[in-house]
């Protein structure tokens, strides 16, 4: 009897196969991201900054590779493409009406390959980006599917990037790029503490051009422009990028997201070059006041090409000198690693008196082997400082080697005591999990907000050097 119950009874859908139960699920699935969209467009007013601004990168992404079938290099133009647009229309079409959203009618619309007006508004707006752009894309047309282009702009719509707090934009946008063009070149971002406190240590000024030579997505660059308007009441980002920031970098789609962050900050984009720093810039030889960078490490490989390494004093083979000190040969080496001609090529580019902030394998200040390097060091610099960064700095960002923060004066300077400091705490875990401070008593130390202190030494560290140089500089009684 429960047997022709069960034969009789009437099916409500008939029999599909396992590719259309899944096409029906995800139908469902779709439906109901519909009515989690709004029924109009963003207004201006209403769009929030973001807190958690990587998670919702890391979203678009897995959306986009699950449903576009690209590879990671292609995955970041389309990403890049929307970012700009989102920027674009935030600081263009705030009192005439956001263009960057999609309604949950447009999203049905979608749904059911009917006519919206989603896509022709999302490529005018890509149109008008690319006109006054021109020099960051060469795509005609956005990449993405309908239904891709509708979750990720859905994602985005009611964030707010402009008023998104720059460090958390920076860092977001750093692990971004990092996660879709690290190379295996030993190009490892700089992690958002270690740029901070090399900014600050190295105290830029409004009237001093600064030089990041392997600036990669930009991160001392943008740090500069915060540190100056932190400082500088009247501080004005545009002019200040248009006639002393200079970068350098030779990936072309991470020189992209430099030239792109530096546009929006109120520059022309033109500010970033991308080129082999190593090569020779007659233009900006004996120029710069100010040199911040983290160049690639040779854990990877060397430089090998004999035009560049010839030109180089630190790609010789160097003998012991009677004097107790160090000469160079005319035998240039078959390859060098990138940071130690990163370090000659710093002190070309800084006028006499010019500043250096270096992020370099510790190695290169304590082993034996280097004694040679150091020599050439002290012989065009003085040491202002140096800070031990700890290992686990780097490790979410891709390498575990220690390094060290060095900071140079390039002769002739006036003499001052070297600064020495060791970060112990960095502000979070070899996971990149934060880490928060405690007091004696093990409880969480909050701020004047209420909000929980990072354990992070880079501050007291930038205020303890700074102190001292005050007090060097202030006139004896």
């Amino acid at each position: 009897m429960k047997k022709q119950n069960r034969q009789q009874k009437p099916r409500t859908t008939p029999k599909k196969t396992s590719d259309n139960k899944w096409m029906i699920k995800e139908q469902l699935l779709l439906y109901s991201e519909s009515s989690m969209l709004p029924q109009s467009l963003p207004r201006y007013q209403d769009l929030r900054p973001s807190l958690n601004l990587s998670a919702v990168f890391d979203e678009c992404h897995n959306n986009i590779y699950a449903n576009e079938g690209m590879l990671k290099d292609k995955i970041f133009h389309e990403m890049v493409k929307l970012l700009v647009m989102k920027l674009y229309d935030e600081q263009h079409n705030a009192h005439d009406g956001l263009q960057f959203g999609i309604t949950s009618n447009e999203h049905k619309s979608i749904l059911s390959h009917a006519a919206s007006g989603f896509e022709q508004r999302l490529n005018r707006l890509f149109h008008a980006v690319r006109s006054e752009h021109s020099m960051f894309f060469t795509d005609e047309n956005l990449k993405l599917k309908t239904l891709t282009l509708a979750f990720v702009v859905g994602r985005l719509q009611s964030i707010s990037l402009t008023r998104t707090p720059g460090d958390i934009k920076g860092e977001a946008f750093q692990s971004f790029v990092y996660r879709h063009q690290r190379g295996d070149r030993g190009e490892y971002f700089t992690p958002h503490p270690v740029v901070k406190l090399a900014v600050e240590m190295i105290a830029p000024t409004p009237d001093e051009t600064v030089i990041d030579p392997a600036c990669g997505s930009g991160g001392f660059l943008i740090q500069t422009l915060s540190y100056l308007a932190r400082y500088n009441k009247r501080f004005d980002k545009a002019s200040y990028i248009t006639a002393h920031l200079r970068g350098i970098e030779f990936n072309p789609d991470v020189a992209l997201s430099a030239s792109i962050r530096l546009a929006f900050e109120g520059g022309k984009g033109t500010e970033i070059s991308c080129a082999n720093a190593l090569l020779e810039h007659e233009q900006l030889t004996g120029s710069v006041d100010v040199v911040l960078t983290n160049p690639p490490f040779g854990s990877k490989g060397k430089v090998e090409d004999q035009q560049i390494l010839k030109s180089y004093l630190l790609a010789r083979r160097w003998n012991k000198a009677t004097s107790n000190g160090w000469e160079a040969t005319n035998q240039v080496l078959a390859g060098q690693s990138p940071e130690i001609l990163f370090i000659e090529k710093c002190m070309r580019l800084l006028r006499p008196g010019g500043r250096l902030a270096i992020v370099l394998p510790e190695g290169l200040l304590q082993n034996i082997s280097n004694s040679h390097i150091r020599y050439w060091i002290r012989s065009v610099a003085k040491v202002l400082g140096v800070v031990s960064i700890p290992q686990e700095a780097f490790v979410p960002y891709g390498t575990g080697i220690k390094t060290s923060l060095l900071l140079l004066q390039k002769l002739p300077a006036e003499a001052e005591d070297v600064f020495m400091a060791r970060i112990h705490n960095i502000g979070y875990d070899v996971k990149g999990q934060p880490v928060y401070r405690r007091d004696n008593n093990g409880h969480l130390v909050c701020s004047a907000s209420g909000a929980q202190v990072l354990d992070d030494d880079t501050g007291a560290i930038s205020q303890a050097y700074n102190s001292l140089k005050t007090e060097k500089a202030a006139p004896s009684t």
